[in-house]
Formats: C-alpha cells, structure tokens, sequence
C-alpha cells in the first residue's frame, strides 16, 4: 500500500491505543505520551519501505524488484527493525533532552512499534504485488490480490476518523483538503472516472458526517474495523472475479491442453466493480506459454465495460469475450522460458519476481505493471553481450512460476 495509507492506519492505531492506555495523569503528561504513541505508530508503519536505502547493492531495476517489499517485510525481520526504532527513537529523545517516558508508556510504545511492523506487512500483502512474510521457513510469494495499492474509500474512512481527534480547525480542513486534492489527481491521472471522483467527494463527506457523531476513543478503532470489513467484502470479490475469468476464457478460447497458471487481479481505485487481471497460461500439448492482459465488470447490468476506468489505461480497445475484454496476448515456446532462466543468470534473477512474465528478443517484463499510462517498471533490457556479469546479492526468493519451471524439468 502507499504509505500515506500505511500513516493513517499507523494514527488510527496509536490513538486507539491512547485511549485504551489508562493514565491518571495531567493533560501535558497525556500530550506527551499521545504524542509517543503516534510516533511509535508511525515509524512501524512506514520503517520497512525504507528498503530503497540498501536496493542499489544489486544493480540496475532488479535491486528494486528483488529487494522492495524484501527482508524488511519479513516476520522474522520485526525484531531487527523493531530494536533499530527503538534506538533511534530514544537516542532522539536523549539529544533534545525530553523527560523520559514513563516505564509503562515505553511498553506501549514497544508494542506500537512491533505492531506497527507486522501492520504493514499485512497491509502490502492485500494486493497483486506480493510479500514472502514467512521466509527463510518458506521463501514463497503470498499474493492478496484483493486491493489497488491507492484506494481512496480507505483513506476517507480512515482520514474521517482522524480528523475529529484533531484540535486545530485548520488542521483538519488541511487533511479532508489533501484527500479530496490526492484523489482529484488520481482522476487527473485517468485512475478515476469523473462519476467514481463525484461518488468519492460525496463519501468522504458522509465520513466525516459519520465520525464526527461518535465518541472519541470510539473513532478510530471503528474505522479500523469499517477498513477490515471493506477488505473482506473485495476479497470475496476478487474470488468472485477469478470465477468468471475461468469461465469466460474456458467456455470463448481455452482448450483442454490449455491450463491457467494463475491469475492477478486487482479493482480499480474506489471502484470495486471494475477489475483488470493478467494470467498466465501453459498448452503443453502445442508446447505454448501464453499470457493475456484485460479487465471486467463483476456488474455488467450496473456499470458497463466502457464505464470502467481500465478503458483509460490501455491504448489498444481489446476484444470482448463474453463479461470481459482481453487486451493483450501473448505466446512463446515453453523453451523460451526454460532456457532463458538456465542460460541468462541475469533473467534467472528477474524471475524470482516476476509473476506474470514476457520474454521477447529485448526484453522481458512482468505483464502486471503494463499500461499506457506509465513506463512498465519491472522491464528488464536484454544485453546482447556474452560478457554480461551476473547481478550480486540476489535474495532466494522462489520463483513465481517456479510451476512452470518444474513440470517442463519433469
């Protein structure tokens, strides 16, 4: 998820916290530990991202690919990172010479900051892009394919709830401006239709109608639970969404040979009816590795193909089958895949991220993060030159189609 997302659910969390912390102190002492809470909060949702800082030590775009959402996203990297903060966080509170928490309050912020890690771990893991939480006990990719990485509907609810725990009137009309200015670029950005920004403006109103009647300790704690309902309802979903993947392609252009591999999906911002999906498919009887590209509306009486803000994303208009539209395809000989991660260590590496892969004559890149609204950032640029030198420091990752993989090694 995008880290404005990882703040709030951080906020939402510390001031749940704060007000289930029962201090019989004075107001500057409850400022004071309010404000330790959220900054605990705050560095464990958003401290594993800070991966970018060591990506380089592998060269090129696989540092990012291999090393993003990597070992700071990790069970068993918590701990590390949760000493780390601690350190940093009270080396801070030496320099500036504050009053050290209370022993209680330092507790607290231990387990913010702990749950804060592990917080956004589970939140990079609802979407098409991937964690391996479990590793080195299982170095697999766990894929939640339930939400974009931006969804404005999360940032109302949880941006609602916070804004009533703000004192300041500027404040807060400075936070329900900055969702209202985000999502208006997202629509700018063709992520939005007009109708679904409208839609938004009117939710993130009604939000903060809603919030603004509860209680306060009971704000955030019932936003965090609105957020976990609202996850539940696009996972059933996206399960719904594969089931008619599956059965539009079977009955329009699969075959008995062909076998779907898997299948990404992920909704379109603030439209969960609108979804684009890539799959990857393997006919062994025709010795093929295909892969499609397109998206579909779980409600075609409702919203219509051409309402979905996919249509926006893709230069070519696709091909209609049944429910859905496929905008791409693409084929290869299954040996181009073998051979490519047996002879060529450079993309042997790129494919232990690569879920959906596109193998040409020049490059190779992961169909997932194709659209003509931005350059594919997983693109990998084939050398010519038999001199290549292999990329260092490349994690153990399993390959996504290490299925694949296997049953041609079979």
């Amino acid at each position: 998820m995008d880290n404005l997302t990882h703040t709030m659910i951080g906020a939402a969390i510390a001031e749940t916290a704060f007000f289930a912390f029962r201090q019989d102190t004075g107001e500057k002492a409850r400022r004071s530990t309010r404000s330790v809470f959220h900054w605990a909060s705050f560095l464990g949702n958003n401290f594993p991202d800070l991966d970018f800082l060591y990506a380089r030590i592998t060269p090129g775009p696989l540092g990012y690919l291999l090393h993003h959402r990597g070992h700071t996203h990790t069970l068993i990297g918590v701990l590390p990172q949760a000493a780390l903060i601690f350190f940093i966080f009270y080396s801070v509170e030496k320099l500036f010479k504050r009053q050290p928490s209370d022993p209680a309050t330092k507790r607290m912020a231990a387990i913010l900051v702990t749950l804060g890690l592990i917080a956004h771990i589970f939140a990079d893991s609802w979407n098409s892009y991937g964690v391996h939480p479990f590793y080195p006990w299982n170095s697999k990719w766990y894929y939640g394919d339930t939400i974009f990485i931006i969804e404005p509907l999360v940032w109302a609810v949880l941006g609602m709830s916070l804004v009533w725990q703000i004192k300041s009137k500027a404040s807060r009309a400075a936070l329900a401006l900055l969702l209202a200015t985000l999502t208006f670029l997202l629509f700018k950005m063709n992520a939005l239709t007009l109708e679904t920004y409208l839609f938004f403006l009117v939710f993130l109103a009604f939000a903060g109608w809603f919030f603004r009647l509860l209680p306060e300790p009971n704000r955030c704690p019932i936003a965090l639970m609105l957020v976990l309902g609202f996850l539940g309802c696009l996972k059933s979903a996206s399960i719904h969404a594969k089931d008619l993947i599956v059965k539009t392609l079977s009955a329009s252009v699969l075959n008995d040979s062909i076998k779907i591999r898997d299948i990404a999906l992920s909704p379109a911002p603030a439209q969960p009816f609108c979804w684009s999906f890539t799959t990857s498919e393997t006919d062994l009887k025709n010795n093929k590795w295909i892969t499609r590209q397109g998206y579909l509306t779980l409600t075609p009486r409702l919203i219509l193909l051409s309402n979905c803000p996919q249509g926006r994303w893709f230069s070519s208009p696709g091909e209609l089958k049944g429910g859905l539209i496929v905008i791409k395809k693409y084929e290869a000989k299954l040996e181009t895949l073998t051979q490519a991660d047996r002879n060529d260590c450079e993309i042997s590496a790129w494919l232990r991220f690569a879920r959906i892969p596109v193998i040409d004559k020049n490059s190779a890149f992961d169909l997932r993060f194709t659209t003509n609204q931005r350059i594919n950032f997983s693109k990998l640029d084939l050398k010519k030159s038999e001199n290549i030198q292999c990329p260092s420091f490349i994690p153990p990752w399993e390959k996504p189609r290490q299925d694949i993989l296997s049953d041609l090694l079979e």
